[in-house]
This record gives structure tokens, sequence and C-alpha cells, in this order.
């Protein structure tokens, strides 16, 4: 897998007028031969390490933000070991409402960076299927505001993505 991913980031660093704004990826995978891993790569130096370069990370996924004991006390028990699928939205959602700092520009002012959409993908030897898990009503170009609206008490919001006003 990680060979892939490499061959992957040396077409993309070959065009790097394409990225215009940084940009750190983070790829959570669960491996068939080593089980949950996670990889990241930026389009900027970071952390002594040169742009586009494959890093494997040692905190698996939660590459971001975490979430507060008082979040993980009212969700309950974390299925991270039966992979994402049901803890993704939970997660995504907690890392959403915290603010981070750009690694590209850590004295700019923190930002919201989770949104959009999640996906889950699965790759097997003989194909793919991918998977629209959650969808956020952030507009492109717009600064996340993941404040907009009030959730149900489960977090979610209706299937439009708004919440209560």
């Amino acid at each position: 897998m990680a060979q892939d991913l490499e061959r992957l980031i040396v077409q993309l660093s070959a065009d790097t007028k394409r990225f215009e704004n940084a940009l750190r990826m983070a790829i959570g995978a669960i491996s068939e031969t080593n089980g949950p891993v996670c990889y990241v790569f930026s389009t900027f130096e970071e952390e002594g390490s040169p742009a586009f370069q494959l890093r494997r990370m040692p905190r698996i996924f939660a590459q971001g933000a975490s979430p507060t004991g008082e979040e993980l006390l009212a969700y309950g028990d974390l299925s991270i070991a039966s992979g994402l699928e049901r803890d993704a939205v939970f997660l995504f959602e907690s890392m959403r409402r915290q603010k981070m700092t750009n690694p590209a520009a850590p004295d700019r002012e923190p930002f919201y960076s989770v949104g959009a959409h999640i996906d889950l993908t699965v790759i097997r030897a003989d194909g793919y299927e991918q998977r629209r898990l959650h969808e956020w009503p952030d507009v492109i170009g717009a600064k996340i505001d993941p404040n907009s609206g009030i959730p149900h008490d489960d977090g979610s919001f209706f299937s439009d993505g708004t919440g209560y006003e």
C-alpha cells in the first residue's frame, strides 16, 4: 500500500503549480498486513520533512483534534477495531467543532478545517466501494461554520444539513 501511495505523491509533486494553497492530507486505512495505519503528506515543508514526502504517523487515525472526555462519555464505546464506519461521523463532527492551527502558516489565526463530507472508501484486490457517510451544509469557498444550526441530541442534522435555528 505504501508503495502505491508513494507513486501517487511523486505524480502530484511533478506539478506543484496545482497547489497554490498549502495542503496537508492524512490517509487513515486498515491494511491487511499492518492493521490500522495513517500516512501523511504535505505540499509544503513540515516538521523537517520535505514537501510531498509520504510519512507514516504513529498516532493512527486521530491526526487532528480529539474528542473531549465529555464527548466520549456521552457517545459511548468506540468501535475502531472494527473499522471507522460506525464512529466516523462522531469523530469528525468533534474535530469539526475545534479550531485548528494551519500547519503551513502557524502564525495565522486558527480556523475550522473539517467540512464538506465524509466518504468511506474500501479498497480490495478485486475492486473498491465508496459510500458517503455524512454531508455538512458547507459552501465551497466560504469559511466553515460548524455552529450553523443546532444539531439533534445525537449530534446529527436534518438530511439537508440544517439544524434547529
